[in-house]
């Protein structure tokens, strides 16, 4: 088994800086409103996709001139492509943004990027970062709508590949988004993506360094979710730094399926 490195701490404190960062505009973005598109939402279907949520765009595009600041402020390296960014962003860009980043549309981005000469990650990042705050609002908002959603293999807010659980006090596992941070129950070695709940078909790897925190493997479906067993952990951690954090385990996830994949030519 391939052993994967883990992020250095430096990344680690540049994402944490950003966490913070949307933490903050949770409470700063203030004339926010969800509007579902049709008076019944359709259960089976993200509640992301069937809703309209209401944003002043200056405030979205402040949060994006205070995470392009903190971007320069963190890797200077960037800061020639930041100031050409704030030269560009208006309100419509922001608008724009924000609808391209919930569709995950990579391409526009990428094309941004190229056609004003910036880095290709840094649009795509910083908008991401500016419209986080966005869908845990709306996670939180919703939570009780949520409770009835009955989608499978992602995150029944905002579409997420459910790729992080936690083990709780009580043994439960809680699969947890680490973008909007909506967090579900399901049993211990039911498969989040298929459903199948077989102890057979569940490949369990981890490394005898961290013992608490795994990554399970359908054998069904070759998908995978990354289990950490958070009673073991000294403080809480924030759900999109401990997705990071355990990147090494999506690498040792990734390597295994594939060599699965192949065994089955």
């Amino acid at each position: 088994m391939t052993n994967h490195s883990v992020v250095s701490e430096e990344y680690v404190k540049l994402q944490q800086s950003f966490i913070d960062k949307q933490e903050e505009w949770l409470n700063k973005y203030s004339d926010f409103k969800v509007t579902y598109k049709k008076d019944a939402p359709d259960y089976h279907k993200t509640l992301l996709s069937q809703v309209i949520f209401r944003v002043k765009r200056d405030e979205l595009l402040a949060c994006i001139g205070e995470m392009l600041a903190l971007l320069s402020e963190q890797a200077p390296t960037c800061k020639k492509d930041v100031e050409r960014l704030q030269s560009l962003i208006d309100e419509k860009i922001a608008g724009k943004w924000r609808t391209e980043i919930i569709s995950s549309n990579s391409a526009y981005f990428e094309k941004f990027a190229a056609e004003n000469q910036i880095a290709e990650w840094i649009p795509q990042f910083i908008a991401e970062q500016a419209v986080a705050p966005l869908l845990k609002k709306i996670a939180i908002s919703q939570k009780s709508e949520l409770a009835k959603f009955k989608v499978k293999d992602s995150c029944p807010c905002c579409g997420e590949a459910p790729r992080l659980a936690t083990l709780k006090k009580d043994g439960k596992k809680n699969i947890v988004c680490p973008r909007c941070h909506y967090a579900w129950t399901i049993k211990k070695l039911v498969c989040a993506y298929c459903d199948r709940e077989e102890h057979k078909q569940a490949l369990i790897i981890q490394t005898k360094e961290k013992s608490s925190e795994q990554v399970q493997i359908c054998k069904s479906c070759y998908q995978y979710t990354k289990v950490i067993d958070t009673k073991r952990l000294l403080k809480q951690v924030n759900p999109s730094l401990l997705d990071i954090q355990t990147i090494y385990l999506d690498y040792i996830a990734q390597d295994q399926i594939e060599k699965m994949e192949a065994n089955q030519h």
